[in-house]
């Protein structure tokens, strides 16, 4: 779309300043933005997130005051009631093995077995391209491959709906790339469709994979066990109680003739046609790190040397590198330190914002005062702070006034608005955001001109209009006295279930508003859709889990809001004010403890 938008050449140098590669988009006269152009697709949409971010780190015994291996994982995902997760210890002969699955999964997805604990991260790798279909211009089933014309396969999916006698019948065609996915959004005068590649699509494996993690003894088995893993593609971190520490990439790469997945391709042409997958002893993995720990927050995690393609998508490092700054500057951590790391609302990309800002002056007394107020702060993004609302704000109109007159309807997608109601947000999100501090540097660069006006304008400018109107917005969304000003007024979030969607149901059903902190570069991860609604509306820490490899009766767990999605149930929020305080919860392992700690024994006879 960018390039479409602004041409290749200043595409490329916009993308460029975070060495983001542009796409090779074809002179089709294909509108990729008008394909999502159709007013059903808009945010606020009720389907949930299928994915989001993640930390998970775990640290060696040479550096943790046990002198034991400490693993965290926190994921983050759409929280809403019932959770997503379920708390559960399996036991049975050798099978002892607890920590989080899914409603409809038979095992545990992230936790630990009596030898191995494991967390879990979404890895970004890019194991989806979209191919430029060319369709026969009389006949709609048929599309061009290597010189012939090749009838698609056809699926009639059949969707009932409600107050309907007859299902509604959607029709479902696949080329040899996969199904066409363009008819979502017609475009009567177009001979082109968009299919999806997806590795997805194909059979592979994955109970099999899980089941040998779940009993895995230590982490070269662990790794055997991973290596299979199909989809989706995820940095796994590990320990063994023999006191190793790994990570393995787990999830299918595509090996792609051209070397990358920044499509859309031609697909009449094959040239452009995966040949396989990364063979499991291909895949990126460690042991035992000179460093002493391991760090995954969704970021890239080879380096440039790595010889397959595996993403341009990833989110901002800013996680990750708040995480080892904290795990590195202390010569040996503990239990406490890591509940303490859950919960921190550092923003690193609020420090790089700030520092490209220093030269920078108001002209306005108005815009002097909060500029001098956010070169005070500490860059925490905690509820309570005053600064940390400027600073969203301020942020927000910086990209508006910067890109929207360039972009025009691109522009929402630009700053991280999502495509589908699958998902709300895009990594744009964290990438929009980058691109606009690396323009910070040059403040003369055209970006900065609106070309809505005659004038030239230049960073002067709009640093000025955005700080006044940050002022007004604050002002009038918080009251005029700056003292009563903070983050948690604005950054909201309610805990929804499927009954509360209506009023007055909402009263019963959902809870909240509670005030919350971080955004999307805290290691307490919470986002908001771009624009002017700063309320959380995409994704958030969903649990909290940290296994103690010395004593596994010493691990910690909460998810959010509790584990019964009935209401009226005394687990139905019952862990809602342990994530508000960043608290946990024992996560008892040894028999012995369960048996003594148990509230309650639910026996189920023939």
């Amino acid at each position: 779309m960018l390039v479409q938008r602004l041409g290749a050449g200043r595409a490329r140098e916009l993308l460029g300043l975070e060495q983001l590669a542009a796409a090779a988009v074809m002179s089709s006269a294909l509108d990729l933005a008008a394909l999502w152009s159709d007013p059903q697709f808009t945010a606020g949409a009720i389907l949930p997130v299928l994915g989001g971010g993640s930390n998970n780190w775990v640290v060696h015994g040479t550096r943790t005051q046990s002198g034991a291996p400490l693993l965290a994982n926190d994921m983050h995902l759409d929280v809403r009631i019932p959770s997503a997760w379920y708390e559960m210890h399996l036991s049975g002969g050798d099978f002892d093995v607890t920590g989080l699955s899914l409603p409809g999964v038979p095992l545990i997805i992230a936790g630990h077995n009596r030898e191995v604990a494991w967390g879990i991260t979404f890895a970004y790798t890019d194991t989806q391209d979209i191919f430029l279909e060319r369709m026969h211009p009389e006949r709609k089933d048929q599309y061009l491959y290597k010189g012939e014309w090749k009838t698609a396969g056809r699926v009639d999916e059949s969707i009932r709906v409600k107050g309907r006698k007859a299902p509604v019948v959607h029709e479902v065609l696949y080329t040899i790339h996969g199904p066409i996915i363009s008819p979502l959004v017609p475009a009567p005068d177009s001979t082109y469709a968009l299919a999806l590649r997806w590795s997805a699509h194909d059979p592979g494996r994955l109970i099999a994979p899980l089941v040998g993690m779940n009993r895995a003894t230590d982490v070269m088995r662990f790794k055997a066990a991973a290596v299979e893993w199909a989809d989706p593609s995820i940095n796994l971190v590990c320990a063994d109680r023999k006191g190793n520490i790994g990570y393995i990439l787990a999830g299918r790469i595509p090996l792609r003739p051209q070397g990358d997945g920044m499509g859309p391709f031609e697909g009449w042409e094959g040239r452009y046609d995966w040949t396989g997958y990364v063979p499991g002893a291909e895949k990126p993995w460690w042991v035992n790190p000179d460093e002493g720990f391991v760090v995954t927050a969704n970021n890239r995690v080879v380096g440039p040397d790595y010889p397959h393609f595996l993403s341009e998508n990833y989110l901002a490092p800013y996680r990750a590198q708040r995480i080892e700054e904290v795990l590195a500057a202390k010569a040996s951590v503990s239990r406490a330190d890591f509940k303490t790391l859950q919960g921190d609302y550092r923003s690193l990309q609020a420090a790089r914002l700030i520092g490209a800002l220093a030269p920078r002056q108001g002209r306005s007394p108005v815009a002097r005062e909060l500029l001098s107020q956010l070169r005070a702060w500490d860059q925490t993004l905690g509820p309570e702070s005053r600064e940390g609302a400027i600073y969203e704000v301020l942020f927000q109109r910086l990209l508006e006034n910067t890109f929207r007159d360039e972009l025009g309807p691109v522009a929402d997608y630009f700053f991280g608005a999502g495509l589908t109601p699958l998902a709300p947000l895009n990594t744009f999100l964290a990438h929009s955001r980058d691109l606009l501090i690396a323009l910070l540097a040059n403040p003369a660069s055209s970006w900065f001109d609106d070309t809505a006006t005659p004038a030239k304008e230049t960073l002067a400018e709009v640093l000025e209009k955005s700080l006044l109107e940050t002022n007004a917005f604050l002002g009038k969304r918080l009251g005029p006295d700056p003292t009563t000003w903070r983050w948690g007024r604005l950054h909201r979030i309610v805990f929804e279930h499927p009954l509360g969607q209506v009023p007055p149901l909402d009263k019963i059903f959902n809870l909240g508003p509670f005030e919350t902190g971080g955004d999307f570069s805290t290691v307490w991860q919470s986002s908001v859709v771009p624009g002017m609604d700063f309320n959380y509306k995409g994704w958030t820490v969903s649990n909290r889990h940290i296994y103690d490899l010395a004593d596994w009766d010493n691990s910690l767990g909460t998810i959010v809001p509790g584990q019964s999605g009935m209401w009226g149930s005394p687990h139905y929020s019952d862990q809602m004010a342990m994530w508000l305080a960043v608290g946990h919860h024992p996560l008892y392992f040894t028999q012995a403890r369960v048996a003594a700690e148990a509230r309650g024994r639910l026996t189920l006879l023939p």
